[in-house]
C-alpha cells in the first residue's frame, strides 16, 4: 500500500483556483486520491455568479466532482436549490 500523504489546512482557509474561490474552516488534501476533505461552513464562488454553500463536502482538487452537505445552490444571485446532499459531477 502506498503512504498516506495529506495536507491539512485549518483556520479561515482560502483556496484560489482557475478563478473560482473557496473558503472553508479546514480542508485536508489527501495527495494519494487527490482528493479535498472540506469541513464548513463552505463557500464556493466560481466567479461567475454561481455559489455553492455547504457545511461539509469531498471533492476533487479542481471542485468539479464530489459530494456536498447540507448544500445551497445560488444561481446568479436569482435561483435557489437545496438539498441534504448534492453530488456535484463536471462541475
Amino acid at each position: 500500500a502506498l503512504p498516506r500523504r495529506l495536507i491539512v489546512a485549518s483556520g479561515a482557509v482560502e483556496v484560489f483556483y482557475k478563478g473560482s474561490r473557496m473558503t472553508a474552516r479546514r480542508i485536508s488534501f489527501d495527495q494519494t486520491s487527490n482528493r479535498l476533505k472540506i469541513e464548513g461552513p463552505i463557500t464556493i464562488d466560481d466567479g461567475k455568479g454561481t455559489v455553492v454553500l455547504a457545511s461539509e463536502a469531498e471533492l476533487t482538487t479542481d471542485f468539479r466532482d464530489g459530494v456536498l452537505k447540507s448544500a445551497r445552490l445560488v444561481l446568479q444571485d436569482k435561483m435557489q436549490l437545496a438539498a441534504a446532499q448534492m453530488d456535484r459531477v463536471e462541475g
